[in-house]
């Protein structure tokens, strides 16, 4: 009966733009209907935590994050910025080869986005560990199935990140089912 909206990446001005929301707007409604949308989007939450175990976000981790109160402490009324904490929570991916590093380093620079980081399985369960959380449920990259379940916490021997999309062949290119995570929510 009840859900919740986060932001994601999409609910920004520029990409609004870029996707042609703004445009769809002012010749259905007015500029001043996308406006409101927009300020809406400025205040929708970037993370929310499920059932005390689950960090939700749209994105991912950042370097510049290491506890929920980070999290909290974020300015979310506003724009997103083009680095920094807020644009890692909305842009952040895990690296490719999640669980299978070759390399030591917690975050690198995500060359396929143009912004923010890849982070690491380490980096996962390292945040996991300081906030006493099971696991990350995010979205951002569309997945075959709908959803992926990464390489398990060691710990808790219970995936320590999953992906799910919930748009059906997303942009009519990729084919792959959508998906929807259902449980009671407490933010």
């Amino acid at each position: 009966n009840t859900f919740f909206l986060l932001r994601g990446n999409h609910e920004c001005r520029h990409l609004t733009e870029y996707f042609t929301f703004k445009q769809e707007c002012k010749i259905k409604y007015t500029e001043e209907v996308y406006d409101a949308c927009m300020e809406a989007f400025d205040c929708l939450p970037l993370a929310a935590l499920m059932n005390q175990q689950f960090l939700c976000v749209h994105g991912g981790l950042s370097p510049e994050i290491h506890t929920l109160d980070d999290i909290r402490r974020i300015d979310r009324y506003k724009e997103p910025p083009p680095a920094g904490p807020m644009c890692d929570l909305l842009w952040s991916d895990p690296i490719e080869e999640f669980g299978n590093e070759a390399s030591p380093d917690h975050f690198s620079h995500n060359t396929v986005r143009g912004c923010s980081f890849f982070f690491s399985y380490a980096a996962c369960c390292d945040f996991l560990q300081a906030n006493n959380l099971l696991s990350i449920i995010r979205a951002h990259e569309a997945q075959d199935a709908g959803y992926r379940m990464y390489r398990k916490n060691e710990a808790t021997d219970f995936p320590s990140l999953i992906t799910i999309f919930s748009a059906p062949n997303y942009l009519d290119v990729y084919e792959n089912k959508g998906k929807q995570c259902l449980s009671a929510l407490r933010c």
